[in-house]
């Protein structure tokens, strides 16, 4: 611990994670005109409730040694150590949805010593985040290691791929991918 031992903190900080995951997820798979098909689209949301206890206000431990109120010995009052040590909380929630379309088949059944085959695919997916931190790190307070981000990611892309097997025991392939994030 950076302050050393401090009489009546816990020996140890803790965080109690109360977390809730929802999930939708839905594939199809098949084939259709020649094509082997996959279609996926999914939703997933997480939300944490985390509470947070053995941090040490900083500010509020000096201001209680330099006032007096503080015994450095232990035997604090409540009131005291809910200021030096104070319990806290913070909610953080996360979302990804997604959706895939993937169409594969084989263009040439006879290409040298295989076949020649192709593949291409559409992708999509939303990322949310939204874990700041508590109000008690934000205004530094307390000291917590935990990351904050915010924001959200969309992205988008295409991809394709040909793969050939010209010569017994050596395959070729040439694959390409576009993404665009937003």
């Amino acid at each position: 611990r950076l302050y050393g031992y401090i009489p009546d903190v816990g020996a140890a900080l803790t965080t109690n994670n109360e977390s809730t995951a929802t999930r939708f997820s839905a594939d199809l798979i098949g084939s259709a005109y020649g094509w082997d098909v996959t279609a996926s689209v999914g939703a997933t949301k997480v939300k944490n409730d985390l509470n947070y206890s053995g941090y040490v206000n900083r500010a509020a431990l000096y201001a209680a040694l330099r006032n007096g109120t503080f015994n450095v010995l232990g035997g604090n009052s409540p009131a005291v150590m809910s200021q030096v040590s104070p319990r806290f909380s913070n909610k953080i929630e996360s979302t990804l949805n997604y959706a895939d379309l993937i169409g594969s088949r084989e263009l040439l059944s006879n290409f040298g010593a295989g076949p020649l085959n192709f593949a291409a695919g559409l992708h999509w997916h939303k990322r949310e985040q939204d874990a700041p931190p508590s109000s008690l790190t934000a205004n530094g307070s307390v000291a917590n290691t935990s990351a904050f981000t915010i924001g959200e990611e969309t992205n988008k892309a295409a991809f394709a791929e040909l793969q050939a097997t010209p010569i017994k025991n050596v395959e070729v392939g040439v694959a390409g991918r576009y993404d665009h994030y937003d």
